[in-house]
């Protein structure tokens, strides 16, 4: 009895060593008692047109394109991203003003895993032009803007 109470204390003193010895990628099942802890190993991005024309978005992951399917004008789509301790998760806009033009975003925006979020959040880059005709990106964690 009393190496089964020593056991499951030690299970849970050490499971962060587990989890960090794991990696992102993986679920780990603890000794004696078959607790399940689920590692979240993706980041949900929305991606918002607010504008009134196609928008490339961009979105780039370590410095790799992920997805350049255009947004239609005034529309959301949503995707799960793998998410991995570090991560750099980006935007580079592109709007077409016409099929032959357009213009890139005022503003590049890079997010690291780890500090501006955490692999789980949802990550919304928003794709906006402003009173002056500047097109531009800002971006938001869990609702919550980003400066």
């Amino acid at each position: 009895m009393r190496s089964d109470v020593v056991r499951r204390l030690a299970a849970w003193l050490f499971w962060p060593v587990l989890i960090g010895a794991g990696g992102a990628e993986c679920n780990v099942l603890l000794p004696g008692g078959g607790i399940f802890i689920p590692i979240v190993d993706s980041v949900t991005v929305e991606l918002v047109n607010e504008t009134d024309y196609p928008v490339d978005p961009g979105l780039f992951l370590d410095g790799e394109f992920i997805d350049n399917e255009i947004i239609d004008p005034l529309t959301l789509r949503t995707l799960d991203v793998d998410c991995r301790r570090g991560d750099l998760l980006g935007a580079d806009g592109f709007l077409y003003l016409s099929p032959e033009e357009g213009v890139y975003s005022d503003n590049v925006l890079e997010l690291e895993e780890g500090f501006e979020y955490e692999c789980g959040d949802v990550v919304t880059f928003f794709y906006t032009v402003d009173d002056e005709g500047v097109f531009f990106l800002e971006a938001a964690v869990n609702d919550v803007l980003l400066p």
